[in-house]
């Protein structure tokens, strides 16, 4: 389990940067280019990673917790709360690109202040209430679709629930 959590945990952080579209220069955005659908706050309900799925509360800190995403033009933080707690805690934060307007949209995530820093490719669909992503493994090529990870192969996949508001 500690080393999913870990894993797990790095793909998580990477997750929040699933829309930032700040780091686009203004003129090379476009409404295909910029999802802003994805803006707003998005609750974890599944992690996948080696075939071990966790619905609900994901591990962050090796602790179960609840795990939401936090999307604005500026910046993409991953938070979590702990069961039975009032108070919410930052887990990371990432920059992003993003790669033309075609389906499924790519993706690019950079971790922003932990070093080292990695990078993590993958694909994305949304809508304005749910949204699945596939990313690939730290220098593993992108995903050409959306695939359950296996032992064998190196994705991790996620699911996202828009968040209601006051949640």
């Amino acid at each position: 389990m500690c080393t999913f959590s870990v894993n797990c945990r790095r793909v998580l952080l990477a997750l929040c940067a699933l829309a930032l579209v700040g780091t686009l220069p203004a003129s090379a955005k476009t409404v295909t280019d910029m999802p802003t659908h994805l803006l707003g706050d998005w609750d974890i309900v599944m992690a996948n990673q080696w075939g071990k799925e966790e619905r609900g509360l994901i591990s962050l800190r090796k602790v179960p917790v609840h795990a939401w995403v936090q999307v604005t033009r500026e910046k993409i933080l991953l938070l979590g709360r702990e069961p039975n707690s009032d108070i919410d805690f930052v887990e990371g934060e990432f920059s992003v690109t993003f790669f033309g307007s075609g389906t499924p949209h790519k993706i690019n995530l950079r971790q922003v202040k932990t070093l080292p820093a990695y990078e993590l490719k993958g694909i994305f669909q949304a809508d304005y209430k749910s949204a699945t992503v596939t990313f690939a493994w730290p220098e593993q090529p992108r995903p050409e679709g959306f695939i359950d990870p296996t032992p064998e192969n190196k994705y991790y996949s996620f699911e996202f629930r828009r968040r209601a508001n006051g949640e």
